[in-house]
């Protein structure tokens, strides 16, 4: 799960890296939108799977040890 958890906020940063370098700099086009939007929903998606996996699965494995 550590490794999971290690490779899963690497990829997240690569990702959200690329996004921010394409995407939020007064210089890009106001003309792709629609890829904008397109690349917008998938980083948001990966966010939200991140999320989830830390609810799911880290916090609640750290909880237990705290609690044991």
């Amino acid at each position: 799960i550590a490794k999971e958890f290690h490779h899963s906020a690497k990829q997240l940063k690569k990702h959200f890296s690329g996004y921010v370098k394409l995407w939020c700099h007064t210089s890009t086009k106001n003309g792709d939108h629609k890829a904008f939007t397109e690349q917008s929903e998938k980083i948001f998606e990966l966010i939200r799977s991140r999320v989830k996996f830390e609810s799911e699965e880290i916090f609640p494995m750290v909880e237990q040890h705290y609690n044991s």
